[in-house]
């Protein structure tokens, strides 16, 4: 009896690298907290070099945004050969340091939203340098497949992805049907619920919006946004020809882009927007919103869908949002914005209010709100099934 009232541990392993594997990481942590659970948190590039993390991740901006045909075949590239050579060596220099952590913290289940983390868990259980019967789960936070996901994959047990394409994708690379499960990527609770409108007109009364015209949400990309010309032109283009709409756009922590935007719209004298620095409250304001305008991260991508709103597509970095963007299209969830559609896309939003009716809908059937609750509800489910077949505690 005092065995199954025992606090249980999880070790949750992410990376800053873009921020949707942080904000998965974190929003899974939230609920595994709320279900019992004692978790450690533990960014994986910073936990080895603090110094390198902050390098790795001004060079992942650099390429993704100005070099975008280099970052391309790059991303292509590693794809196909996933660089052994150079993860074997960086294995061998924090090997130790891992394995020394995770065993001190003695974890029933570990779980990496992190690609190139999913390499070292696996090596680590593979020459029993951790304890073999800890289960160790993959998130894939994109709707996309990249190989470090399943490296050494015969000692990964559970692989969460956010679509039936991911599964098909992962199984045509050999990873066991059976470890594969269809939850969608773990986003934070308040995507769930429900707000009334007077709640949200309350939380956006410094923005001036009454709630007498259609709202649109525009999300800036954060630290990545401001180095991108095309968001600015499809920003005043929709602005100044949905002049019936009221824009929010939010510029996150960056200061700089807040600062710009702000200088753009007294320059063009617009009156249908408001600039937003970092909110906590997304979830509100996008569900009030008609239509949400971004570039498709995973994260941005499920809470969009999870909210079920028309999706508008803007400057995809190449890789992982090129196959968001294209998993919302397939679906008929949203629309890519490019120079040739962008005119179309307006006339359809100003005047075919059955389009956008269309899109919501399409966007609730894919949209999964409850991965996070439905990741823990497996792992646990797969435990006691453990348990039921070997008669004694113990973990998948």
């Amino acid at each position: 009896m005092e065995d199954s009232k025992k606090e249980k541990r999880a070790i949750i392993f992410y990376g800053t690298l873009g921020g949707g594997h942080k904000s998965a990481a974190f929003a899974l942590k939230d609920e595994m907290k709320k279900s019992g659970y004692r978790v450690y948190m533990i960014d994986f590039i910073a936990f080895f070099n603090p110094k390198f993390n902050k390098f790795f991740q001004k060079t992942y901006m650099k390429f993704s945004r100005k070099e975008m045909k280099i970052f391309t075949n790059l991303y292509e590239l590693a794809d196909k050969i996933g660089d052994e050579k150079v993860m074997e060596k960086l294995y061998k220099i924090n090997s130790h340091k891992l394995s020394k952590i995770i065993n001190k913290i003695d974890p029933e289940y570990i779980i990496s939203t992190f690609p190139i983390g999913i390499y070292y868990l696996g090596k680590l259980k593979s020459e029993e340098k951790i304890n073999k019967n800890i289960s160790i789960s993959v998130i894939i936070t994109d709707f996309d497949a990249f190989s470090f996901y399943y490296d050494n994959e015969n000692y990964l047990n559970n692989f969460f992805v956010a679509s039936e394409d991911v599964k098909k994708d992962l199984i045509s690379r050999k990873i066991p049907k059976e470890k594969i499960y269809v939850t969608g990527i773990p986003i934070k609770e308040s995507f769930r619920k429900k707000y009334k409108k007077e709640e949200t007109l309350k939380l956006l009364k410094e923005t001036g919006y009454k709630g007498d015209m259609p709202l649109a949400i525009f999300f800036g990309g954060g630290s990545m946004g401001l180095q991108s010309k095309k968001t600015k032109e499809i920003f005043l283009k929709m602005v100044k020809n949905l002049e019936d709409f009221f824009f929010i756009f939010i510029t996150g922590k960056n200061k700089k882009m807040y600062e710009e935007y702000i200088k753009l719209i007294q320059k063009e004298n617009i009156k249908n927007a408001y600039i937003l620095e970092y909110t906590k409250n997304v979830a509100e304001i996008m569900e009030l919103s008609k239509i949400v305008i971004s570039k498709p991260g995973g994260l941005t991508t499920s809470e969009t869908l999870a909210k079920g709103k028309p999706f508008f597509m803007e400057n995809p970095i190449a890789g992982q949002e090129l196959a968001n963007a294209d998993y919302v299209e397939k679906n008929g969830a949203g629309v890519k914005i490019t120079e040739k559609n962008i005119d179309e896309i307006i006339y359809k939003i100003k005047n075919e209010k059955d389009s956008l009716k269309k899109l919501s809908n399409n966007s609730k059937k894919i949209g999964k709100p409850n991965a996070s609750i439905d990741i823990i509800k497996l792992l646990e489910k797969k435990e006691k099934d453990f348990d039921r077949k070997n008669n004694q505690k113990g973990t998948f």
